[in-house]
């Protein structure tokens, strides 16, 4: 946790900076819907079905030891962008640690750089009981959005939800690979994206207490009592815009899966969602895209130091 240096006359100004997390968080709504198989359909071809190929896909990435990805999320309405792409890199290591890390800006577009080799600081998760846990905490916003970008979690969240599922011939793919096209149940979507937000509300507001309990230390006791005070209406307005925007959410979920025919391994996954919204009144129509390419399958990696 950063050491925060108050003078004696800007206490007042600094601690209620330190509590505004929750408000810049909650005026973020429209652009952090970012950071989210069983009725399957058999489709013409050889081999297994649709169905079949990703529930085969998802054991097998599931029970990899070792892989490396990379993605961006973007986030538009109707076609225009509401902020620069967001990358970022990660790698499972020894099948139970998860190391996710966002990219430098400029760095959004065929980014190759390894996890293990930069200086960027990232989030650990570790599995337990099949929940991905933070092993070391990161700052609250960025560390829940990389949990929500969490490859293999969101392909076993996937496993769970209702469905369809087909074989997609639109798409071009390599040889030797299928393209898989899931549409996933809009109920289903609605709540693994509100669940999603949920915990990066929840995250953000540990994280606001947790420097306001650091802050307080310093403040006597007018100033505390006022930067509490701050925190509370600062929660309250981010719960309040959370719950307009949780009450009127409409969700579509389209995942394709580029999975390779003989190791049943993937090799590329897009997620599209669609969110229809209100916000104080005003409808909101955004789409969330994310791509994420998988590559290094096997090969030794290591959790960067930091």
């Amino acid at each position: 946790m950063h050491n925060i240096r108050l003078p004696g006359n800007a206490m007042e100004g600094k601690g209620r900076g330190r509590c505004m997390d929750l408000l810049r968080y909650a005026k973020m709504w429209p652009v952090l819907l970012a950071a989210w198989l069983c009725a399957a359909c058999a489709s013409p071809g050889g081999g297994q079905n649709a169905g079949e190929l990703l529930q085969s896909s998802i054991a097998a990435l599931s029970g990899k030891e070792n892989f490396a990805f990379d993605g961006v999320a973007e986030v538009s309405s109707q076609g225009v962008p509401l902020r620069m792409p967001t990358a970022f890199e990660g790698l499972l290591a020894g099948r139970n640690q998860l190391y996710i890390r966002q990219l430098a800006a400029g760095k959004a577009e065929g980014s190759t750089a390894a996890a293990a080799e930069s200086d960027t600081k990232g989030v650990l998760y570790s599995r337990t009981n099949d929940r991905w846990i933070e092993a070391q905490s990161g700052a609250g916003l960025e560390s829940a959005l990389l949990k929500a970008w969490n490859p293999v979690s969101k392909l076993e969240q996937l496993a769970d939800m209702k469905k369809t599922v087909s074989k997609d011939t639109s798409e071009q793919a390599p040889a030797g690979e299928t393209v898989l096209r899931i549409e996933v149940d809009p109920a289903d979507m609605q709540k693994a994206v509100i669940a999603d937000l949920r915990a990066q509300q929840s995250k953000v507001s540990e994280d606001a207490q947790a420097k306001a309990a650091a802050l307080q230390k310093r403040l006597n006791e007018a100033d505390q009592a006022r930067l509490k005070q701050e925190l509370q209406q600062a929660e309250g307005e981010s719960l309040t815009r959370f719950e307009q925007m949780a009450g009127t959410l409409r969700a579509t979920g389209t995942y394709m899966l580029w999975v390779s025919r003989s190791t049943k391994l993937p090799s590329k996954l897009t997620i599209e969602t669609g969110l229809n919204y209100e916000l104080e009144g005003a409808g909101k129509a955004e789409t969330v895209r994310a791509t994420y390419q998988f590559k290094d399958y096997d090969k030794p990696l290591a959790i960067p130091q930091q």
